[in-house]
Order: C-alpha cells, then sequence, then structure tokens
C-alpha cells in the first residue's frame, strides 16, 4: 500500500475522499491531480490540506490498546491525540470530531469538535497540534453560563491569527439556544433582538460555514424562526443583528419565507453574496442576497455551447457549502431537474445560470446521473475546480471533477502498487429542494 509523504506545493487540484480497497479495507485516499494516493486503514472521519501537506482524522484501528482513540496523520505520520488537558482541569471518555472539523493557520493544526465527560455531559473542546483544550461555557464576565454548546462541521474561521468557533449554546438558566461564537477561547453571546425592524426572533440557528470576516468586520448569517413560525434570513455584523429583506427591490417577487444555504467564502471583493431558497403561495424560487438586497436567480438557460436550446429547470437545489468566490466571481452549484425529471449539475456564477456537461470532451466517457457535493468547490490559480461523482452510463459509479467546465473522471486504481477501489465516498452530497416546483423565470443575465 503506497505510503502518504509530503509533496512540494504544486499547481494541481488536490481531492481527498475515504475509499473501500478489493480486500475490504477502509482507507483514506486522496488525488493529487489524476494521480491516486492511498494511505493506511484507520477509521477516517475527515480530511484536509494546507496547500502541501494532506491531513486525515478519525480514530486508530491500529492495536488493541489504541483502537478508538481519536488520531490524526499528517503524510501518513500518526500522532496520537490526548484525552485530557494539559492541567489536568478535564479529563475525557470520548470526543467526538466530524468531518470538516480540522484546519490549518500557519504552521498549526486545529481540530474541534465535542468531548464527553465522567459526569455524562458534553463540554466543547478542541486541539491545538496535540494537546487540548477545553472551551468555556461561562463568559468572562460571568453574565452568561451555559449548559452546553453544539459547535458543527466547518463552523470556524480564522482572521489573521485569531480563532474564531461558532455555534448554539444551551442556557441551563430558561432552557433556551442562542446563538454564540468564541474568539480565541474567549466566549460572546450573540442577541435575538432585531436592530432594523425592533422585533425578537423566536429562535436563531447559526449553520456551517456561516461566519466570515470582511476586513475588520466579523459576521454570521442564518435562517431564524419569526413567532409565527415564518423562517426569515438575517445576519450578525460585529455583534448587531440585522434581517434581510424578502422582497426585491421593484417589487416583483415578494416572499413569506427564506432558507439561506451556506456558502464558503461569500465574499467578493467588498460585495457579499448569500444564496438561498424563497417561497411564497405561487411557488419556489433560487435566490441570492447581494450586500442586504434580494434577487431572485434564474431557472432556464439557453447556453447552447453546453445544451441545445433552452432548459427550463421545475427544481433546483444546493447541498450545504455550496458556494464560493474567485476573484471578482461569485459562484454556486448544485442540481438542477428539468421537466422529463432528468437531473443536471449547474451553477451560477453571478446570477447567470449554466449547465455542466455529462460526458468528456473526447466522448469517451458520459454519465447518467452527477452529483456534486458540498464543500467541494474551489478556485487554483484562477481556474475553477468542481467535484463529486456520478453513475456512467455503462452502469458503474464513479468520481469525477469538473475544471472550468470540462469533464474529467477520477481513476479508481494507484499506479504503483495495484490497489483498486470498489467505492469512493466525498463524504457529503447535494440534494434538491423539497416543496412546490419552481416558477420558470427566463432571465439569465445575471445581477
Amino acid at each position: 500500500m503506497s505510503t502518504l509523504r509530503s509533496t512540494p506545493a504544486a499547481a494541481q487540484p488536490l481531492f481527498i475522499a475515504h475509499g473501500q480497497t478489493t480486500s475490504g479495507d477502509s482507507v483514506a485516499i486522496y488525488w493529487r491531480g489524476n494521480t491516486l494516493s492511498v494511505s493506511t486503514s484507520f477509521d477516517m472521519v475527515g480530511g484536509f490540506t494546507n496547500g502541501k501537506n494532506v491531513f486525515f482524522y478519525g480514530k486508530s484501528l491500529n492495536s488493541a490498546s489504541l483502537a478508538g482513540a481519536p488520531v490524526y496523520y499528517k503524510d501518513g505520520v500518526q500522532s496520537l491525540l490526548p484525552m485530557t488537558t494539559e492541567d489536568k482541569a478535564l479529563s475525557l471518555l470520548g470526543v467526538w470530531i466530524a468531518q470538516s472539523q480540522g484546519f490549518t493557520v500557519g504552521k498549526d493544526i486545529y481540530l474541534y469538535g465535542e468531548g464527553y465527560c465522567r459526569a455524562g455531559r458534553s463540554h466543547p473542546i478542541f486541539y491545538k497540534n496535540n494537546s487540548l483544550y477545553a472551551l468555556p461555557l461561562r463568559s468572562p464576565n460571568g453574565a452568561v453560563q451555559l449548559f452546553g454548546v453544539r459547535i458543527g462541521p466547518t463552523q470556524h474561521f480564522a482572521v489573521g491569527r485569531d480563532i474564531y468557533f461558532y455555534g448554539m449554546g444551551l442556557d441551563s438558566l430558561v432552557g433556551g439556544s442562542h446563538p454564540i461564537y468564541y474568539k480565541n477561547g474567549e466566549l460572546h453571546l450573540l442577541p435575538r433582538y432585531c436592530s432594523n425592524t425592533n422585533a425578537e426572533f423566536d429562535d436563531i440557528t447559526l449553520g456551517a460555514n456561516s461566519g466570515f470576516s470582511v476586513g475588520q468586520d466579523i459576521y454570521f448569517y442564518g435562517t431564524a424562526s419569526n413567532t409565527d413560525g415564518s423562517q426569515q434570513p438575517f445576519y450578525f455584523k460585529n455583534g448587531v443583528l440585522h434581517s434581510l429583506p424578502l422582497s426585491t427591490s421593484d417589487g416583483k417577487l415578494r416572499l413569506t419565507n427564506a432558507w439561506l444555504y451556506k456558502t464558503q467564502r461569500p465574499v467578493v471583493g467588498h460585495d457579499i453574496y448569500l444564496y438561498g431558497m424563497g417561497f411564497n403561495s405561487s411557488g419556489q424560487y433560487p435566490i441570492c442576497y447581494r450586500n442586504g438586497v434580494l434577487y431572485a436567480l434564474p431557472t432556464a438557460t439557453r447556453d447552447g455551447r453546453l445544451q441545445a436550446g433552452s432548459i427550463h429547470f421545475t427544481d433546483v437545489g444546493f447541498g450545504p457549502s455550496q458556494g464560493f468566490a474567485v476573484g471578482n466571481n461569485a459562484y454556486i452549484y448544485g442540481v438542477g431537474e428539468d421537466h422529463s425529471g432528468q437531473q443536471h449539475p449547474i451553477y451560477y456564477k453571478n446570477g447567470a445560470l449554466h449547465v455542466l456537461p455529462m460526458t468528456t470532451t473526447d466522448g469517451a466517457t458520459a454519465f447518467r446521473t452527477i452529483s456534486l457535493n458540498g464543500a467541494q468547490g474551489f478556485s487554483l490559480n484562477e481556474d475553477v475546480y468542481l467535484y463529486g461523482e456520478g453513475y456512467e452510463t455503462t452502469g458503474g459509479r464513479r468520481p469525477l471533477y469538473f475544471k472550468n467546465n470540462v469533464l474529467h473522471p477520477l481513476p479508481t486504481h494507484t499506479n504503483d502498487d495495484g490497489i483498486v477501489l470498489t467505492d469512493v465516498s466525498f463524504l457529503t452530497s447535494s440534494w434538491l429542494g423539497c416543496g412546490s416546483h419552481l416558477l420558470p423565470m427566463d432571465e439569465a443575465n445575471g445581477f
């Protein structure tokens, strides 16, 4: 089995996944460009890269004494993670770290999640390199005391050397939940009172990838529940809560409810793009907020380079974290379903709809369906990459990626030691929106 090792940074995409071999081994895998590498067997939970090194984390399977212990691998070298803080103040029986809860800042490696204590309670924790740290349940001035905190996948970001974690806190005094964040380990409570409507939301949720910075300003966004049960998109800017409008500026679209999807790196220059789905009595609409202004996204395309004629989609869906920015362009990608029920991989670029091909340029490989997975779009040297998996017309399931709209299947066997994969998973998936069908909107010119 090939061994992971440090590789100089190169202008090649790097894709990380979980695989199953013909011998039944569960393995961590990655592709650098089109070359597949396979790690040693272990119970993989997630993986990430800093552009040079490849990291995997999960549970050890190497020996009875270490079975189930949290570990991470850096270029194939295992590090066992401790269950006790250095000051002995917190000792854990177990650790829960999910997908997309690992990252690097400079040379420091971070993993975060929840630890389970002897008292039967959970506690928010993080690892910095090989040391365990407990996140507090009390604010610095003692005004806030929480019963527990849940920090989910990709609920982190860094601003310089400042590390932010965020999620939901359970208030032990009144039994409610509150949006919270940590800055360098210090707890902060976010309000429910909305400054621009003079109203208080009944429930507020911060999801994956919903925190980011623009210059020195700190933002969080999500979807809140009003007291009447309707859904209201919102954002925090430097701790102040603002609701987002449910009508376009020209009044042509008026919504009763709206959801925001999670977007990686939603900032293009000083513009902020937040994508979602809006609802009213007539149907549902893919939407985008650009700097707080609502736009309806088109559900039809006439891009003859990719598909003949016009395609009208009756349903469009985005998975978690399927938006990102590249240079001066804002992207979100997912899947669209046409009137015949055929699903197509799609993306929006600055509000204009594009359909991705289902066949390689040489015609050698064609797919029946393609799923673009959440949190798996990125840029490299101004090239735009999307990756996921699909079912070939011959029946087989295969990993793939798009580079600037060109489809590339990924190999499922190594070149050096003949390992063949029978199954590959990128750990997350995209799905269609639910509810009534979308109304056709022909305009595809963007903002």
